[in-house]
């Protein structure tokens, strides 16, 4: 037997079927309790499309386009930064393209801002959903195929940005 989520289509359709179904039989108390199950259905698919929900494995493929994009930002940072090795000609005429291309400047570090928060935002979240998921440790801590990096990676982050 296939169970379908109340608010889904399918389950809306299901419901309305045996509605007909059980008009054919003339069973008034098996439609009354079908049909409100339909008016819940239509209640709780709306209260649904309102909400803004995103899965785990999206919400861990969006961190790592963030934090790619912070990898990225880092790099261009460090590239600019290493220019000091070639002189101080080079360097001061880095620091004035920079300067000359103010507005591109304040977009780069606004979409930095954002691509940081959405990166920490869903961070904070995936965390939190672990720990509702399994509120009670584990009796013995064992990992088994998994790294110091991939058990650290939230403090870790946290160290970085600091």
């Amino acid at each position: 037997m296939t169970v379908l989520p109340i608010g889904s289509c399918q389950a809306t359709d299901a419901l309305q079927r045996l509605v007909i179904f059980a008009n054919a039989l003339n069973r008034d108390d098996m439609m009354f309790q079908l049909s409100s199950r339909i008016d819940t259905a239509h209640q709780s698919s709306a209260i649904d499309k309102s909400r803004v929900t995103i899965s785990s494995m999206n919400a861990k493929t969006w961190m790592a386009i963030t934090g790619s994009g912070l990898l990225l930002f880092v790099v261009v940072h460090m590239l600019g930064n290493l220019q000091i090795y070639l002189g101080q000609d080079s360097l001061n005429s880095y620091a004035m393209k920079l300067k000359s291309l103010w507005l591109l400047l304040w977009t780069a570090r606004l979409g930095l801002l954002a691509i940081f928060s959405v990166h920490l935002g869903l961070a904070i979240r995936s965390n939190r959903r672990k720990r509702l998921a399994r509120p009670q440790r584990y009796v013995i801590n064992d990992p088994v195929e998994t790294t110091l990096a991939s058990r650290t990676m939230f403090s870790s982050g946290l160290v970085i940005c600091n």
